[in-house]
């Protein structure tokens, strides 16, 4: 904070440094409903250097690992909660979109997710992470104020009368990731800018 160009150890997230963080869906409405994260994680030009030290040719990529309570500080990879299903048939996840407000360059990379089973009234899903963990990089696009925002939506579609060419979508045990990617699709991504 003392301004002279040099991060202070506060303004500077270091190396596989770890943050708690615990997203959840709570559903506070009347009805059963299927509920769906979309996480947008910051995104950089970037030089990921892996644990053995090796420098990675630069790639546009997130800042960070979503990790479980019980992962290691030495495991350096994704680890979302197996209940949370992402959407991999959805064609926006897994790609760095424009994004304004996640950081400086308004980019950053998205990760969808379904919960495995509907969600009764009062009811709160399991967490989809339970911290982040900083990547080991160099970056030359990073400014030295500048903020990295992990960006989060919820939503929810009531479970109970969803069709597809007619016929029931089964919500009332495990749904699979084509119903969920379906749902979603249906409803959540061609409807977005209502559902905000």
């Amino acid at each position: 904070g003392n301004n002279n160009g040099v991060p202070d150890d506060c303004e500077l997230l270091i190396p596989h440094a770890t943050i708690p963080k615990d997203p959840r869906i709570k559903n506070v409405g009347v009805n059963d409903a299927v509920v769906f994260f979309k996480v947008i994680s910051p995104a950089e030009q970037l030089t990921e250097i892996t644990d053995d030290g090796i420098r990675q040719p630069e790639k546009e990529n997130d800042l960070f690992w979503f990790e479980q309570e019980a992962d290691e500080e030495t495991v350096h990879a994704n680890n979302f909660n197996p209940n949370w299903i992402q959407l991999t048939s959805v064609a926006e996840n897994g790609t760095i979109v424009d994004f304004p407000g996640v950081n400086d360059e308004g980019r950053g990379k998205v990760y969808i997710f379904g919960y495995h089973t509907r969600v009764e009234p009062e009811e709160t899903t399991e967490t989809l992470f339970d911290k982040v963990q900083n990547k080991k990089y160099g970056s030359k696009t990073i400014g030295p104020n500048e903020v990295e925002t992990i960006h989060i939506e919820s939503y929810a579609i009531q479970a109970d009368e969803i069709r597809r060419a007619g016929i029931n979508v089964d919500t009332n045990a495990e749904i699979p990731e084509q119903d969920l990617a379906y749902i979603y699709n249906t409803f959540c991504n061609q409807n977005s800018e209502n559902l905000k």
